[in-house]
This record gives C-alpha cells, structure tokens and sequence, in this order.
C-alpha cells in the first residue's frame, strides 16, 4: 500500500467516525454545531468583529482570518474543533457567494446576519412587520377515506408559496350588484348558505316555517316547506352537504328532517330528538346538532341514534368548524376553541384547548389555504391563530385592525388570500391575509347588520345577508348571474422546461411554464414554489438560469421580458422588457458574469450583469425574420441562431455572422459539442451531424451524416452526445473525433451589428444539409410520451466528483413529466409528475461520506496553513494540535458509509388512487360512491331489515313445530312397523305385496316408453345447429346440473318472499336502482307461476300413474310369478329410487323443465293410493319366472 492510499484510507475513517460523532448527551455533533451554532457565535461577538475589520490593513478579512478569530470565541473542547471550522468555512463560503467576493468585509457580515438569520423567531417580529406563509397544500382522498384519524405527512411538509404579494387579489365590483326586491319575512335572516352544484341561495328567515330558495341573481324560485303534520313548526336551523347533496333541518319541539336534493326533496326522512336542538352542522361526514343543554349529538341516519358529547369544557357553542390537515373539529365556545378527534363514533376525545382574545366570541371561520382560524367578537377585532402541524397546540399570530364598530360576519375567499368582514356600522372591508392589511373599504348603505356572508366561488361572486340579499360580483367578473350554469374554465396544464442542480444545498430547481420550484433531490418533494407568473394569464415562462450560486433567477418570458427573482423570497427583483416577443434563448457565462439572450422578434442581446443591472454589451437585429432556436458555445467562440429554414453561425466576440446552412424543412433545434468541432442541426424529419473547419476567418463543412429522428434537445460530454426527439426518444450517439483546443477572447467587446447589412458586408460561407448518409446508433429508449424540452448530465456529488458510476441523466417533457434516469443503462430511477405533489418513483442515494470527503480534507488544509503562521498563539496552537482533534475520529477502525436518505421517500400511489388525481373529471361517475345511500336508500335497507327479522323469527318458531310433529310421526311409524311385524299374516301380506310390485313394475315400464315418444316430438322442434352443421343438445348431466341450481335458489328466496306477501309487507330490497327493483319485484311473479306449473305437474303425474295401476290391476292375472328365496337381491326401496330417477331424467326433458325439481319418493306418496303405497314399501325382492 502506497502513502496516498494510505492517506485516503485514514480520511475515510475520519469522515465516517465524524458523522457518526456524539457528545456525551447522546447528540450528534453534526447537529449540534450546525449552521445555527455559527450564527449565534458571530452574532454573540458581533462588536468584537467589528474591531477586527477596523484593525485589518483593508478592512477585509479572508477565510483563515475569520476562522482564527472564531476560535477566540468558542470554548468547546479541543475534541469538537473540526466541527466548528467545517461549519465555520460553509459559513464564511456562503457569504462570499451572496456578495460575489473571497474576502468579506464587516457590512457584508452584518448584512448577512440581519438576511439569513436562522435565530429569528417569527415571534420576535413587530405585528405591524409579519406575513402569513402560504403554502401549496396537497388535495385531500376522495376515495375510500380512512376511517381513524391520519394526520398525513404530506400536508405537515407541504411545499412554501413565494410570490409578489400583489397577486391573486380580488376586489369588489360596487357596480355589479343585485338586491332582493322585497324585504325577507320578519326582517331577519338566521342562515344563509349557497347551493354550488345547483347555483342556488338557502335562505331561513326569523320564526319561519320554510326555507326560501333564491337565484344567483337575487330572485326567488321557490320555497321548500316540510309536509308532514309533524314538521309544520318553527325550523330553528337548517344545513346544506354539498357533499351528500342532502339538506338537514331541526325544529322547535324536538324534530329533526332530512332531505335528498336527488329526488327534489320529496322523501322527508324525519324523526324526534327528544331534547329540542337549535342548531345543525354537517363535519366530517357526520350530521351533528347541538341541544339546548350544550350538549353535541353525532346522528347515525340509519338507525337515528345518536352519540351524545357532554363536557364541561362545551357551553354556550358558537360554531363548529372542521381542521381538514389536522382531522380536527374545533368547537367554538364563547370564550374558548376545543380541539376533538371525532373519528371514532362512540369515543370523542378532547386533544387541547385554545384561549381567545375576545370578551365573547360570535363569528369563527377556517381559511383552508393558509391554514388560519379567525374569530371576531362582540369588539373591533379580528384575530388570527395557527396551528402548530406536529404538536397539539396554537399561536396567536395576528390581528386585522380598522373596524370601529363591532364585527358581525367573516368570511375567506378561497383560492387567494382575501378576508371579507363586515360590522355593525354596514362597512364592508376586503383584506390581504399575507399581510394584514386592507385593500378596500366600502359603505353597503342598508339599514340592518350584515349576519351572513357566502362566497360564490364558481360565480366569482359575493352574497351579503340583511334583511335583504345583496349579490356584488368581484372586479374581471363578465358572466350574467341569472345564467343556469357556470362557463367551465379551463384548466391549465403544467410541464418542466428546464432544470439546475443545486450540488452543494442537494436541490433541484425546476422550471414550468408557470412557476419555479425547488425540489428535494434526496425524497422528490417540492419544497419551495415561487409564482413569477400569478395574475398573468397570457404570459409563460419559456428560460430559465440561476445566477449568483441559485441564490438568484433569471427567468425569459413568451412577452420578451426577463424578469429576477430572489429564490429565498421569492420576491421580483428587477424587470427587463428589450424584446417585444417570446425569449428563445439564454444563456449565462459564470465566470464573466455575461448573459446572452434570443428573442423571435429577430434580436441578440448580449449583457453584462453588476448587481442585478444589465449593461448591454453586444447587439444583432433582423437575424433572420426571428430566432427560433439558439445556443451559446464558450468554448468555440461562437453563436448559432436558427430560423425558419435557415442556420446561422455567429462570432461571439464580435457579434457578426459568419456562415449560413440552409435545412431540408424548418429547424427544432441546435447545438455545438464542447471540445469537438460538431453541429448538430435537429429539423422536422431528420437530425443533420456536421463538422466545422476555420481557415483564415472562413468556415468548411463536411456532412457526417443523419439520423431519420427530429431531435429538440441536446446534451454532450466527452464525445458522448444525447438527444432528445419530438417523440418522446433519448437517442445515444459517440463520436471520435480528435479534440480541439478552447477559444479565446475578449468578452467584454462592445459592438452592433444588423443581420441584413452584416450577411452581405462580411465573409459569409454558405452550405446546403442533404440526407447521403445515415448515422447508427449506439442505443435509443423511450423516455416519455411527448417531445422533450431538457435533456443534461448530472452529479450528484457535484463538479468536484467525476465518476462513471455517479453520472445520471435528467429530461423533461410536455407530458409533465421529470425523470431522471442511471448511465449508462438508462434504467429508470426517478419519475414526477409536477401536476401531482409526490413522485411516483424516487431511488436516489445520496452518499453524504462521499460529500463530507471534500469538506473535511479543505478543513485539514485550513488548519494546516493556521498553523503555520508565525504570529499564532499558544491556546491556538492546542485548539489546532492534530493529535487532539483527530483522538476520536482515529480510534475506531471499522466504520460504514451512510448512504441512505435521511428522509423516506413517499410516492403518490402511498396516498392516493388514480381517480382521485382526476377527480374534476371523474366525479360525475362516481357520484353515489360519493354521497352514500339516499335517504330513499335508508329507509328501505330499514324495511328490509325488519322483515328479515320478523321472517326469522315466524320462520324459527314454524321449524320448532315442524320437528316436533315430524318426531311424533317417526314415533308412531316406528310403532306401527313392530305391531306390524308382531302380526300372524306379516309374511303371507308381504309375499302378496312383491307380487302387485313386480306387476307395476312391468306397467311403468310400458308408461316410459309412450313418456319417450312424447318428449322425442318435443325435442325435434328445440334442437339448433351448431358451427359445423350437427345438431346441438345438452346431455343430461348439464340439464340435470342447471335445474338442480335454479331449483335451489328458488327454494332459498321464494319462501322469504311468500312470507312478506302473506304479511303484506314491502318485497322490493332496499334498492332504487330500476334493474334491481324489477328482479326482485320477478320473484313474486315468478313464485305464482311456479305454484301454477307445479300443480299442473302433480297433475300431470297422477293421471299417467292412475292409468298405470289400473293397467295393472286389469293384467295381473295374464302374468306368472313365482316367488325365490335366493332372489332376494335388493330392497324394494332401491327399486323405488330407480324408478324415481328415471322419471326425474324425463321430467326435466319435459316442457314442466324450468319449475320442475328432483323429485323425491314424498312426491309419488301423494299420488299413489295407500294400498299401493304400502305394497311398494315391502321389504321383499322379486323377480320374473321364465
């Protein structure tokens, strides 16, 4: 072993002992000595770093400097002194990233404390100064929801909203408006709701018998009034489900109704309470109603009873509100919230209580998208409380001050951050809830207190209740209100355009066509999403690239505008607007800081970026009736523009074109290879390979060949080049070309050129593309199902790693999809949907050994040149002794390499199904899934029950006298058989008995024949042809099978319904589903046509068998027979089942087959007379003489 791997092998060791290093707390010293430790160690010693920047030559200090004099500060063991310096150097690096520099001075360390401090609490903030964070979360399942409470961790990690806070406002349009003509009953309304799916408005006005029915546009349609003599009362309060589409209704002397909007609320479902209830909510799936005791009642509608809640925590109940993320109900009170878990039925269980800041509370609502409770009460405030997502507990986190009069109604709009509120005095006031502020104020000029406020979402409108209805619309909002439904907007579809990695912060930031969002690499979710496009519906972003270490983005737009972004805010910086149409292209050479752009209004920008402001530098106009297509090459020097069917090759240190190709069709895109001198022309049908030569300011083509793809996206590395196809395809291509050398020159050169002077003043070589000779390819996969947009290597361990094995290829597509996929065996590892919130397959492991590598041996290195100054203390020189640093993470020998996430990666398949990402569309499908039973359903699942329960009983008592007469009559047979074999003449009437036996044996044996012909005739007109020209019948054993199940299941149901009949109770299940209703409806037809076919059957038999017996008795003396004693072989039963059998074969051929069953020896013993019969039981076997 050599001294390198020797080296190596010590730092693998001390890398894995110092992630796995703890204290004597049992903490992780990784954890402990955290980016936070830094800061509160700087910010502690803040004045004292003053003095040394005062105290330095340049009033800068570089990273030995910083770290030198942070180990004054510290008085952690020696032990610990490589944590602190690791930690110290990411500090002190990212400093130098935010203000571009390598040494600091005190205003940029100041500067940054006061921006990035992770010690601020939101608490420390003034209220005047805080936001409310929005964040995006995830849908809540439709389908097949859990039955227990699940706080999912989805929604406690959901992804933070940035944004301009001046987007998604709304405001009222106080010219749209619509009042109701006439004033409501009594002046006074108690409950006001909106009917969404039917665009209606509910109203219950004061001591009213009826809840009125009003249209979007202010005018009554009609009036739902219960009709049963119990429910003509006053109606204390009523609820609407959107969820069930049903309503619930509570009355004065302890009633409570429901109705079904699917049957135009005509079953009324109604029933006592027993304690008279005032109100009604409808949570969590669940009806409940509060008493005039306080006490909460949860209904069951099946069985209408109830779960009663009874607190001493629950008096006088305001409201009850449903915590959707947390599966919480909050019961306001008027001086406290409680928090239940109501999931299981019979056990609720009270988790926490909330104190408010109000002297009696009136008015509560729950904003779903920040995730906030808002309360008002008998005062001027309007107060704010959040939820902590993993403790059970709340934090006041605001007020919304400006009323001066008492609050009498709130209410959110949903889908933006607007918080209507209305007071005593008619003052209607909009706020933004990210800031606490008002954005419009307005007089409503009634006479009478706002009680009510409902937003009509789909209608983009808003009703306020007094005693009149006042419909105002909001600012953009053309639709007429009076209209049956509302226009169906349409949805916009997201997909990745381009991506970045972040290396060092393990971050993908990822470009849609509407947003940028910051993705966990290590499990898939999106952590961040800021808006660069709310409120612009017309405009897309279409480039993207990060600047200054992702700490900013610079984003192009289909209007030609360049917008920046600060990814930590999230706010917009600057604007740029030099293009008058969509940016094509752009580009970023980090290390002179320059940014190139395309617009396909025909122009090239080229700038230099200071400080967020761009200086232009180079120009070209007119490039070719717009530029399409456009890509950067830094190390050839040159820039190619495509157009509709031309390609254009551009100097790009003088901005002049320099050669021109012409195309078969218009091109999709372009590309250079880095390091070799190849173009890549990707056009309509085909993808051109051509190498460049320059001889004397002249450019030489020679055509390598095509490939028969239309290639969009490119990527290279050393020699290796991906393409990515219109048709979803990554194609694999390598080249062997000998490398060329890097260009140089003069970036910052200022120049103008203008295309259409430029072509004809300049040397311009011209080439034609042909298709002579076709490339072969060293793989192609199908990567997605639409065209790709980005394709481009990546590392994981950043740039400073260069490993086959750690290579990976990302692509994006218009199907929405991301992917990131293992090279070179292009194997699926990751796969996200950015219209869904989780990945639907996420394998990456990230080793953190590997990334730790880097850091600790730079640190080794920093403590090195440390101490090697000669001006160093002593206490230094024993914080920095290598023998004290490294006695722990030296000790152990053996170690192992973390290379699992920290975090478990959740895919989408864990949380959701396939209908319920498309639930919009699907809804309309599943509709009674959706409500549950109908009330009609209810109420016939009730009947049903009852009757089996009467049946089962009947049916219980009928056996027991059954089997008790059954074992008297066994009793008495068996007495009869031994008194009669005790008898004299037992054998000589036995001997006598066989005799007549043997004779109708003969006769039935006649009757089968005669039975034979008739059914042979009956046959011949059933029989059908099958395929090959024979005729086709059953064999006896398939008829004997399928009579067999249809006679019993005719035995299993029709006795159930005979009984329901006799009663005269229902005998129609519990089902309004028309197809089943008239199969059971069948059963009772089908039970008196078996009764008619059965008695023509008994019929039918009786008359042949008479006819046989006489037969016999009229030729029984024609016919000799001598009795044997050794013939005595069978019984005469086993003859008797044979003769059973035979005629059961040819009852079942017969037209009696489909209410025919087996028959058995009970059915001849109704037909036969008792002298037969008795002969027929004899216990003697006879047989013809010859």
């Amino acid at each position: 072993m050599n001294n390198n791997d020797e080296i190596i092998q010590k730092l693998d060791v001390i890398v894995a002992n110092y992630l796995n290093q703890k204290d004597h707390n049992g903490q992780l010293l990784t954890e402990k000595y955290s980016e936070t430790y830094i800061y509160s160690l700087v910010q502690k010693h803040l004045f004292d770093y003053e003095a040394i920047f005062t105290a330095s030559q340049k009033s800068v200090i570089d990273v030995f400097d910083f770290i030198t004099s942070l180990l004054k500060f510290t008085s952690e063991p020696i032990e610990d002194t490589l944590f602190i310096i690791v930690q110290a150097i990411d500090f002190f690096k990212a400093i130098c990233e935010e203000y571009q520099t390598y040494t600091i001075k005190f205003s940029d360390l100041s500067s940054y404390l006061c921006k990035y401090n992770p010690n601020l609490d939101e608490k420390d903030v003034p209220l005047q100064n805080r936001t409310i964070t929005y964040h995006k979360y995830p849908p809540l399942k439709q389908f097949n929801k859990p039955q227990s409470r699940q706080v999912r961790s989805i929604d406690l990690e959901a992804p933070t909203i940035l944004g301009t806070l001046g987007h998604y406002i709304k405001r009222i349009n106080k010219d749209k408006i619509y009042i109701d003509s006439q004033k409501n009953q009594n002046s006074s309304i108690l409950r006001m709701q909106y009917q969404e799916s039917e665009l209606k408005i509910l109203i219950l006005h004061q001591y009213s018998d009826f809840i009125s029915i009003y249209n979007p546009d202010c005018t009554l349609q009609s009036r739902l009034r219960p009709k049963a003599q119990q429910l003509r009362n006053i109606i204390h309060d009523f609820n609407w489900s959107e969820e069930q589409q049903r309503i619930g209704i509570v009355f004065k002397d302890a009633w409570i109704c429901f109705m079904d909007q699917s049957d135009q609320f005509e079953l009324e479902k109604y029933f006592t309470t027993k304690v008279d209830q005032h109100r009604i909510y409808y949570v969590q799936n669940k009806w409940m109603t509060v008493g005039v005791d306080s006490k909460i009642s949860i209904w069951n509608l099946e069985t209408e009873n109830s779960c009663v809640i009874s607190h001493d925590q629950i008096k006088n109940v305001v409201n009850i509100i449903e915590i959707t993320y947390l599966q919480l109900v909050c019961i306001a009170c008027q001086d406290k919230l409680t928090m239940w878990d109501l999931w299981e039925y019979n056990k609720p269980k009270l988790l926490f209580k909330l104190q408010v800041n109000h002297s009696r509370l009136n008015n509560i609502v729950f904003f779903q998208e920040y995730h906030l409770i808002i309360t008002s009460g008998f005062d001027t405030k309007v107060n704010l409380y959040q939820l902590h997502k993993k403790y059970n507990d709340g934090d006041y986190v605001g007020q919304l001050e400006g009323h001066t009069a008492i609050v009498t109604a709130i209410q959110c709009v949903e889908k933006s951050p607007i918080v209507i509120t209305t007071d005593d005095r008619l003052i209607v006031k909009l706020w933004d809830i990210r800031i606490m502020k008002c954005i419009q104020s307005f007089d409503l000029e009634m006479r009478q207190s706002i009680n009510y406020i409902t937003i009509m979402q789909n209608l983009s409108s808003v009703c306020f209740a007094t005693n009149r209805l006042i419909v105002m619309a909001f600012e953009g909002h053309n639709k007429n209100l009076s209209q049956p439904k509302p226009q169906k907007q349409r949805t916009l579809h997201l997909f990745p355009k381009q991506v970045e990695l972040d290396a060092i912060k393990k971050q993908l930031i990822v470009s849609t066509n509407r947003d940028i969002r910051i993705i966990n690499l290590s499990n898939g979710q999106t952590d961040t999403i800021i808006k660069a496009m709310i409120g612009q519906t017309d405009d897309m972003i279409n480039q993207f690239k990060p600047i200054q270490q992702h700490k900013k983005i610079v984003l192009g737009t289909t209007k030609g505008l360049i917008k920046i972004f600060d990814t930590y805010s999230g706010d917009l910086i600057k604007e740029y607007q030099n293009n008058s149409n969509k940016i094509t292209h752009l580009s970023i050479d980090y290390q002179n800081r320059i940014i190139s752009t395309s617009s396909l209004d025909g122009q090239l920008h080229i700038y230099k970026e200071n400080n967020l402001n761009f200086e232009s530098l180079r120009k070209a106009e007119n490039v070719h009736n717009g530029i399409d297509y456009c890509y950067v090459s830094l190390f050839h020097d040159l820039i190619i523009t495509a157009g509709v069917d031309i390609v254009c090759l551009w100097n790009l240190e003088f901005t002049k074109p320099v050669s021109t190709i012409r195309t078969e069709s218009a091109p999709k895109g372009v590309h250079i290879l880095d390091g070799q001198r190849i173009i890549i022309i990707g056009c309509k049908t085909n993808t051109y390979f051509l190498q460049f030569d320059k001889s004397e300011e002249q450019y030489f083509y020679q055509q390598l060949g095509f490939i028969p793809q239309s290639c969009c996206a490119f990527t290279d590395k050393n020699g290796t080049v991906l393409l990515g196809s219109r048709r979803g395809l990554i194609c694999k291509l390598s080249f062997t070309i000998n490398k060329c050398q890097k260009a140089q020159f003069h970036p910052f050169r200022q120049n103008w050129e203008d295309y259409s002077i430029g072509v004809n003043n300049h040397k311009v070589t011209r080439f034609v593309v042909n298709t002579t000779h076709e490339l072969k390819l060293d793989s192609q996969i199908e990567a997605h199902k639409k065209r790709l947009s980005h394709i481009d290597f990546i590392s994981l361990e950043g740039d400073n790693v260069i490993k086959e094995g750690q290579q990976k290829v990302i692509t994006t597509s218009k199907d929405g999809f991301l992917k990131i996929f293992d090279y070179p065996s292009f194997d699926l590892m990751c796969a996200l949907n950015v219209n869904h919130v989780l990945p639907l397959k996420w394998s990456i492991t990230i080793d953190e050994h590997e990334i730790m590598k880097f850091k600790v041996a730079f640190a080794l290195k920093v403590i090195h040149f440390i101490r090697s100054q000669p001006n160093l203390t002593i206490s230094h020189l024993r914080m920095l002794e290598p023998n004290s640093i490294f006695k722990n993470l030296l000790g152990q020998k053996k170690f192992f390499k973390q290379n699992t996430n920290e975090n478990k990666v959740q895919l989408l398949q864990d949380f959701y199904e396939p209908r319920d990402l498309v639930f919009q569309k699907v809804k309309g499908f599943y509709k009674n899934e959706l409500q549950g039973f109908s009330l009609k359903q209810i109420e016939e699942k009730k009947k049903a029950l009852l009757q089996a329960k009467m049946f089962e009983k009947d049916y219980n008592e009928q056996n027991f006298q059954s089997e008790q007469k059954q074992n008297e009559d066994i009793g008495n047979k068996e007495f009869k058989s031994w008194q009669q074999f005790l008898h004299p003449n037992f054998r000589k009437n036995g001997v006598q008995g066989e005799i007549e036996q043997i004779e109708r044996l003969h006769m039935v044996h006649q009757f089968e024949k005669r039975l034979d012909q008739v059914l042979t005739k009956e046959d011949d007109t059933n029989i059908k042809p099958n395929v090959s020209g024979r005729r086709y019948s059953k064999t006896k054993q398939e008829i004997q099978n399928k009579s067999a199940n249809k006679s019993s299941r005719l035995r299993s149901t029709l006795p159930f319904f005979q009984y329901a009949s006799d009663r005269k109770l229902a005998s129609i299940p519990a089902s309004t589903d028309t197809s089943q209703r008239s199969t059971h409806v069948g059963y009772d037809t089908m039970r008196e046509e078996y009764s008619k076919k059965r008695i023509q059957r008994v019929q039918f038999l009786s008359q042949n068998i008479g006819q046989l017996i006489s037969d016999l008795d009229q030729n029984k003396k024609k016919q000799g027979l001598e009795i044997g004693e050794n013939t005595m072989r069978k019984t005469s039963g086993q003859v008797f089942n044979q003769i059973v059998n035979k005629l059961n074969e040819k009852l079942r051929d017969s037209k009696f087959k489909k209410y025919s069953r087996s028959m058995c020896k009970q059915d001849l013993e109704g037909i036969l007379i008792d002298a037969h019969l008795d002969s027929m039981h004899s216990k003697q076997s006879l047989r013809k003489l010859p």
